[in-house]
């Protein structure tokens, strides 16, 4: 079975960068096609939290993570609760995430005008589920050249809107092909180590 999964949002919830409702997140996601959505707000589980019970009271699946701001870029996280992680060490961020089963994702890593790893996510690309590379803040050059680097670095590629207004929702989005559903934190992160999955532009076919 495939499952549409757009991996990267923010809403007022938490994220005071943007200015995208949750429930309006939702409602255009489930019409835009998506099986379920990640909520990752910045350095703090609260708001994605929040956005799976309101999710499960609309009748959608939102899968709760969150953006961190190590100290080498912004790097999303599945199943790495703790609070209080901004600045962290990557290494720190990396042994944090095995301890406790979860998956890590350097964001947009080549956007320039946003917190991110670049060159740097080579020295930490054995404790990497995937790269994000398709972002929608970022340039079609950008972009590429994320696609490009974790193929180079042997890691597969997610896509995500990075969506802050009504206006970026499902514009990008991961396309799993898996025999589990995914309902949840958990459930993303084996079918991220499955590795089996492919970063969509909405509008253009998946070749998954």
């Amino acid at each position: 079975m495939k499952y549409k999964i757009d991996m990267h949002n923010h809403t007022t919830l938490s994220s005071q960068c943007s200015v995208l409702d949750v429930r309006d997140l939702i409602r255009l996601s489930k019409d835009a096609g998506m099986d379920a959505i990640c909520v990752t707000e910045h350095n703090t589980m609260y708001g994605a939290r929040r956005a799976v019970t309101i999710g499960a009271e609309m009748g959608f699946t939102v899968i709760a993570g969150q953006e961190i701001a190590s100290a080498s870029g912004d790097i999303l996280a599945f199943g790495v609760e703790a609070e209080g992680l901004q600045g962290i060490p990557v290494p720190e961020l990396c042994a944090l995430a095995k301890e406790r089963g979860g998956a890590l994702i350097p964001a947009h890593p080549f956007r320039t005008n946003a917190f991110s790893l670049g060159d740097t996510a080579a020295e930490y690309a054995g404790c990497f589920a995937a790269l994000e590379g398709m972002n929608g803040n970022c340039t079609d050059e950008q972009n590429r050249r994320a696609a490009e680097f974790a193929i180079k670095l042997g890691l597969p590629y997610i896509g995500g809107s990075d969506a802050h207004s009504i206006q970026m929702v499902a514009k990008y989005y991961t396309v799993f092909d898996t025999d589990s559903p995914i309902i949840d934190t958990r459930s993303l992160i084996i079918a991220l180590k499955s590795g089996q999955f492919t970063a969509v532009k909405a509008g253009e076919r998946s070749t998954v």
